[in-house]
């Protein structure tokens, strides 16, 4: 009975991560000089948080229609 609220509470977690690198991505991108290899790396990892919420949001619709 608990799983679906720590569900939520990850997925939402989650999501502020994704919120988080993508201003820091945005901040640090506005910033001269910055190196682009910091850059690349932030977006490869928004890029593989947001992958991953959309595999984990639709495990869980999945799971709740059982």
């Amino acid at each position: 009975m608990c799983q679906p609220i720590a569900h939520r509470n990850l997925v939402d977690w989650l999501r502020t991560q994704k919120k988080v690198i993508a201003f820091w991505r945005d901040t640090v991108s506005a910033i001269p000089n910055t190196e682009i290899d910091l850059i690349e790396s932030l977006e490869i990892h928004h890029n593989w948080l947001a992958k991953e919420l959309i595999r984990l949001t639709n495990h869980l619709d999945e799971k709740m229609r059982r």
